[in-house]
């Protein structure tokens, strides 16, 4: 079994992820622990049964498919690039807006300041990966607040 498990983890896993694998002897029956431990090559990608690859993020005790922004803000942080942020008209109502609200998701905020998904998204991984907002994932909606 632990081989099974090793081999799926190389097969299914881009990178390749390593389990830390321990055996517990209850009574007759043999459990296994596996442990996957924070990787520092992310994203990582897991194979879906469509064939194609999916990154996967962890809410409390939940695995949540993660959006392109989360993508793309993972990317930025293992490049351990630095981020430039142009803070413009774009980013000074998307401040002013988290001053005044909880918070707001990404058509909002290309509906406040009639931008392409695309600019709105870019603004937004910048801003996450700066740490000037913060990012928040859940089931079905994904917003932003203020860091």
């Amino acid at each position: 079994m632990r081989n099974t498990l090793d081999l799926a983890a190389s097969f299914y896993c881009k990178p390749e992820i390593t389990l830390e694998i321990t055996e517990h002897q209850i009574g007759d029956k043999v459990v296994l622990e596996c442990n996957v431990p924070e990787g520092d090559k992310k994203p990582y990608y897991a194979k879906g049964e469509d064939e194609k690859w999916w990154v996967y993020i962890r809410n409390k005790d939940k695995s949540l498919l993660a959006s392109k922004i989360v993508v793309d803000v993972l990317k930025r942080q293992a490049s351990n690039l630095g981020t430039m942020i142009s803070y413009g008209k774009n980013e000074e109502a998307l401040m002013k807006y988290l001053e005044e609200n909880e918070r707001i998701n990404l058509q909002e905020f290309r509906k406040m300041v009639n931008i392409s998904k695309w600019r709105a998204a870019k603004i937004l991984v910048n801003l996450i990966s700066a740490g000037v907002i913060r990012n928040h994932t859940h089931e079905k909606t994904e917003f932003y607040t203020l860091a």
